[in-house]
């Protein structure tokens, strides 16, 4: 499925509550900043996540997902690219 450049600025779980079940998502160059734990962590057959152009936020908590793709075994493509919203002290 390709959401790619279609101004998506969050990710939900009922995108992957559809049929057929999706292997491939494409969703580069969109405003996204965080995704939630609940888009990746539900049971689904995802296999490869397309993410070029995409500005996440910077933290540890906002970056969860980059462990649950390693320990799933997804191909997770792109150049994410971290962004800090604050300055640090």
């Amino acid at each position: 499925m390709s959401r790619q450049n279609t101004n998506i600025g969050t990710l939900d779980a009922a995108l992957f509550a559809v049929k057929p079940p999706l292997h491939f998502l494409d969703i580069s160059h969109n405003p996204i900043t965080t995704v939630p734990e609940a888009v990746f962590t539900s049971p689904t057959s995802l296999g490869v996540i397309r993410m070029y152009g995409t500005d996440l936020e910077c933290s540890c908590a906002s970056l969860w997902f980059m462990g649950h793709v390693l320990e799933n075994y997804l191909t997770l493509e792109g150049d994410i690219v971290c962004t800090n919203t604050g300055t640090s002290s």
